[in-house]
């Protein structure tokens, strides 16, 4: 959004992981119409659980965005310790906002890393979340990483850093 509002001041780009309309994870076909009252719920769900469960229920949720277990702690660890309610309004703001009629205006250089594991099904099948979701975007160099989830950073840190390192 930001390369789109200013693209005088973003001279390239990466994305992690992050696809340019959240509710496509749920659903390919999905729109901010048919995904609100879901995300609706879920903050609704996160801002009123009680503290003790939310915290128990923290390992499980980062262990599917984190295969390093050190990772998943200290993902954990900072879901906890942050603000519920900023937390819960930032992923309804997330899951409301699609930005794929932008895309194609936005001409900066972007590269988008984007996790894989076998487990998801055919490399290819994963790729084409990406970049069907990303089609309408010029200079987009999609690339997978291997044997990770969602932060990739702790599980493929090696990887990762290469690849930022490669951008500079």
């Amino acid at each position: 959004m930001l390369a789109q509002a200013h693209p005088e001041d973003i001279s390239k780009l990466l994305i992690i992981d992050t696809l340019p309309f959240y509710g496509l994870v749920f659903n390919p076909a999905a729109t901010v119409e048919n995904v609100t009252p879901q995300a609706k719920a879920m903050h609704d769900q996160f801002v009123a659980i009680p503290n003790d469960q939310f915290a128990a229920s923290q390992p499980l949720f980062t262990s599917g965005m984190v295969k390093d277990p050190e990772g998943a702690r200290q993902v954990s660890a900072s879901s906890i310790a942050s603000d519920r309610t900023v937390f819960a309004n930032a992923m309804l703001e997330d899951l409301e906002t699609d930005i794929r009629p932008q895309l194609a205006g936005i001409k900066t250089p972007t590269t988008i890393l984007y996790p894989y594991e076998a487990a998801q099904g055919p490399v290819a099948d994963v790729t084409a979340l990406y970049t069907t979701a990303y089609a309408t975007m010029p200079n987009l160099h999609p690339i997978h990483i291997d044997d990770s989830r969602h932060f990739i950073m702790y599980d493929q840190p090696a990887v990762f850093d290469k690849a930022v390192q490669a951008l500079s």
